[in-house]
């Protein structure tokens, strides 16, 4: 009987032992008193098994941290990682760990510290928008630099089509042409000297409309006259503008000398300034072939010459 009190008494006190082992660890983490809400952590690390201790409290985080993923990549993407940071759980997707495998994750400088910081930190979301370019000051230095000696050390190599003095011609015009142009000078000229005969010497009904058109009309003989004689000049010869001359080689009908009435002066200016147009026309093959640009101011002169004998002509149209 006594055996049997000392092995129960041995039973009840190891299971007690055994009751006070289990429970221990309970004791350990459980609190000393009441737990204050408004508690603030002394103590915060990321990550997964994150742990937060605040004074008469331990809380142990097991949740994995969100995915943090940076739009414009991060510093991971512009210095060749992947914009992800961290990847999924495992490493992966930074250092080429794959889902869920073993790959190493450099610590980024972007995440900040989370010593001391409140529980509402704990898995802070990564800064986003901020994108650090590549290319630093001094590769831009270089590049600028080895593109300004490229330059001092090439060679530039430049045509000239400079001529010498001696290689200079002036145009050399055959004698044929500025006897041609003296032709049309001197019907310009006689033109001009008749018009201004009739203008003087008009009279009868509408006297001042032909009074005022006649100059006009003496006026483009004047101009063409003028533009003859300073091309002949351009080409080194003389023109010739005295009176004997034009009355010796004008082609021009000769005019009365006495008063015109208007409607015979609109019949006998009009046929006058056709002779003058004939006259131009009969040189301009010759003229053109041996100097175009001559050619095209005699194409000038034919334009208004024409268009002065049309408003001139009108005058005594009858419908």
């Amino acid at each position: 009987m006594r055996m049997k009190s000392i092995s129960l008494t041995t039973l009840l006190a190891s299971g007690a032992a055994a009751v006070a082992i289990t429970a221990a660890p309970i004791a350990a983490a459980a609190p000393t008193g009441a737990a204050d809400p408004g508690a603030v952590p002394t103590a915060c690390s990321v990550g997964p098994g994150s742990l937060c201790i605040t004074p008469g409290n331990a809380q142990i985080n097991d949740s994995p941290p969100p995915v943090g993923f940076d739009p414009y990549g991060g510093e991971e993407f512009a210095m060749g990682g992947f914009g992800f940071r961290g990847g999924f759980p495992g490493g992966g997707f930074h250092g080429g760990g794959g889902h869920g495998g073993g790959g190493h994750r450099e610590p980024s400088r972007r995440e900040p510290a989370m010593h001391n910081a409140p529980a509402s930190c704990r898995n802070p979301l990564p800064l986003a928008g901020t994108f650090s370019p590549p290319m630093t000051r001094n590769v831009v230095q270089q590049r600028v630099s080895g593109r300004a000696q490229r330059h001092r050390e090439g060679h530039i190599m430049i045509t000239s089509h400079r001529r010498t003095d001696d290689e200079v011609r002036e145009f050399d015009a055959p004698p044929g042409l500025p006897q041609n142009l003296q032709r049309v000078l001197v019907d310009l000229i006689e033109l001009h000297l008749q018009g201004k005969q009739a203008h003087w010497n008009l009279v009868g009904t509408n006297f001042r409309d032909l009074h005022l058109q006649l100059d006009e009309i003496v006026d483009t003989a004047g101009e063409a006259s003028d533009t003859i004689a300073e091309r002949v000049r351009a080409l080194n010869a003389v023109p010739g503008g005295r009176s004997d001359t034009v009355t010796a080689s004008t082609t021009l009908p000769a005019i009365s000398p006495a008063d015109l009435s208007t409607t015979e002066t609109v019949d006998l200016i009009t046929t006058r300034i056709y002779a003058a147009v004939n006259t131009i026309l009969t040189i301009h093959d010759d003229v053109d072939a041996a100097d175009p640009f001559t050619s095209d101011l005699l194409h000038e002169m034919i334009d208004s010459l024409e268009r002065a004998a049309w408003m001139h002509k009108s005058e005594n149209r009858k419908i």
